[in-house]
């Protein structure tokens, strides 16, 4: 049976910071680094908590902004947990920046050029997923970099939130970096090392979407990697639930696709 060695894969290790749901405006200093969830963006700042703390902090200071009028503002969405560091304390709250911390983060990732990390996703579209790869550093991982092959790309049947999960972690493989945008650039598919099978082998595959003319079933025969189950016309498609895992015996793996035929669940 076809074997697979993946590359290892690093957690991209935080900076050193503090989260506690109880944190009080008396036990913040200067300096420290604080998970601070975001509450609402309004009048020019960004308003969070951390723990029991009310935080502020202007926009200009959140990563990517500047303080220029004419330049389009990015706002974190509301309920997203970032890391802050603390610039001042005042009566009733503390000020914060976000920037200072994502600039010592991309340090930390540049050295992990070429590997493997994991990832959260943070958002599912059409376009691809959205996620973080450490300290809120977004990436997209687009939909020809989500699955291997031309079966898998085909996105007439793909629907992405079927497949993935919000606040899920995923493997990804960082690939480069653009010093002018601090843009990273990352593959899923990458992650993994292409496997092959001999015909006869049996593997399990996780069931997709029936094909369109109703001959089989579209599978998933390992992350990233789709291909066709053939299914015997006695057997009715709609037996098979989405992401069902079942036993097939492999048929044929070309560099377009994997082929398969139903054994048993």
């Amino acid at each position: 049976m076809g074997s697979k060695k993946n590359k290892k894969v690093i957690q991209v290790k935080p900076l050193r910071y503090y989260e506690n749901h109880k944190v009080k405006l008396e036990d913040v200093k200067e300096g420290d680094v604080l998970v601070a969830e975001v509450v609402i963006c309004i009048d020019g700042n960004i308003l969070l908590k951390i723990g029991d703390t009310a935080a502020k902090m202007p926009l200009e200071d959140y990563y990517g902004n500047d303080k220029s009028e004419e330049t389009p503002k990015i706002y974190p969405n509301i309920g997203k947990r970032i890391l802050v560091r603390v610039k001042s304390i005042e009566d009733t709250c503390v000020i914060v920046e976000h920037k200072s911390v994502v600039e010592e983060s991309i340090k930390l990732l540049i050295p992990k050029l070429g590997e493997n990390i994991l990832v959260t996703i943070e958002s599912i579209s059409e376009d691809g997923l959205l996620v973080d790869i450490g300290n809120g550093i977004m990436s997209l991982v687009s939909m020809d970099e989500i699955f291997m092959n031309e079966i898998s790309k085909r996105r007439h049947f793909l629907d992405l939130h079927k497949i993935f999960k919000k606040g899920e972690s995923i493997k990804v493989y960082l690939m480069s970096y653009d010093t002018r945008t601090n843009f990273f650039e990352v593959s899923r598919r990458r992650a993994y090392k292409k496997i092959s099978f001999e015909k006869g082998d049996l593997v399990h595959v996780k069931c997709e979407d029936p094909l369109e003319n109703q001959s089989g079933i579209y599978v998933e025969y390992d992350p990233g990697n789709f291909g066709i189950m053939d299914v015997p016309e006695k057997i009715d498609l709609n037996s098979f639930s989405f992401r069902e895992e079942v036993t097939a015996t492999v048929d044929k793996m070309t560099e377009k696709g994997f082929r398969c035929t139903f054994l048993s669940k």
